[in-house]
């Protein structure tokens, strides 16, 4: 029995001055209550209770603690309640930042032009390819993605967004860029291309444009991620098949040319806690943003200034 239990029971006692009474009143046993009293003693040195004739009354020492006892318990039932209190608040009402992720051409085309258009003030936003936002969603760790992935079904928590038009990505000056950017005028240039696994849906959309165009690209190089892919097309290094969103993200050696293929396109798609309303709601403003800011044009071409041409 706990120290709390020893002193309730000696309250008890010392109320009743009797040990069959306090046992009633605990809904224990008389030889628990008993037992309780004897270890409390034991324990602070003092006799508290006296016993003599069949009768019980408080010690010297029994009367000096049992003020103390009674503050005692007061103060465990204090510290209860404040607990339950916190216990049982309302999870909206602890906040706790918007855990977003995003595919890395999304992160640097897209997202930080939309950020500013959810509720929430300090999201926290993470590179993350499909498989680790699946990965996240497993975990409970992540409550928006945004991913380059094919929806073909509706189901909760699941939304198609929309598909950007693919891009050819090179450096300023390039035969093909001057010429107008036809894929043919890059078949003997190292070919950028990302993993596979990390946007399987974007990946097959870029090979499938290649073969529609019946290329057969013999030089292919990859990259580590978007920033190492941007340095090496602007040092010429080769060049990159890249979505619209990413052609928002400017140097002055790049150009971006619009594939004259109408199935060159690449999807965009939003996985969120449907369960959560805030998440919804925010999963809701970003997938308005983002379809504006692709819908206000993917244009045929931009120049390393970032004016439209053609």
């Amino acid at each position: 029995m706990s120290q709390e239990r020893e002193i309730e029971a000696f309250i008890a006692v010392a109320d009743q001055l009797s040990f069959t009474r306090a046992a009633e009143a605990l809904g224990l046993s008389q030889s628990a209550v008993s037992q309780a009293v004897a270890k409390l003693e034991a324990r602070l040195g003092v006799t508290l209770l006296v016993r003599e004739r069949g009768r019980i009354r408080l010690s010297d020492a029994g009367r000096a603690l049992q003020p103390e006892a009674r503050r005692f318990v007061a103060a465990g039932d204090a510290l209860r309640e404040v607990a339950h209190g916190f216990r049982h608040l309302d999870e909206a009402s602890v906040r706790r930042p918007l855990r977003i992720g995003a595919s890395t051409t999304v992160l640097f085309g897209l997202l930080p032009d939309v950020i500013d258009e959810i509720s929430d003030a300090m999201p926290l936003v993470y590179q993350m390819s499909q498989l680790e936002q699946d990965q996240a969603f497993e975990r409970g760790d992540l409550d928006i993605g945004i991913r380059r992935s094919w929806q073909l079904e509706e189901r909760p928590g699941h939304r198609q967004l929309f598909t950007e038009h693919l891009y050819i990505a090179c450096r300023r000056g390039h035969p093909g860029a001057v010429a107008g950017g036809r894929l043919t005028d890059f078949v003997d240039e190292p070919l950028l291309m990302f993993r596979r696994a990390a946007a399987p849906a974007a990946h097959e959309a870029i090979m499938g444009t290649l073969r529609r165009a019946g290329l057969s690209i013999p030089s292919v190089r990859t990259y580590r991620d978007e920033a190492d892919f941007i340095g090496l097309v602007a040092c010429g290094a080769g060049f990159g098949i890249v979505p619209f969103g990413m052609t928002r993200v400017r140097l002055p050696q790049i150009v971006y040319i619009r594939i004259e293929d109408d199935l060159a396109v690449t999807p965009v798609s939003l996985r969120y806690s449907a369960e959560v309303p805030e998440v919804r709601h925010a999963a809701g403003q970003l997938a308005t943003a983002l379809r504006a800011v692709v819908h206000s044009g993917q244009p045929r071409s931009l120049n390393e200034s970032g004016a439209q041409r053609g």
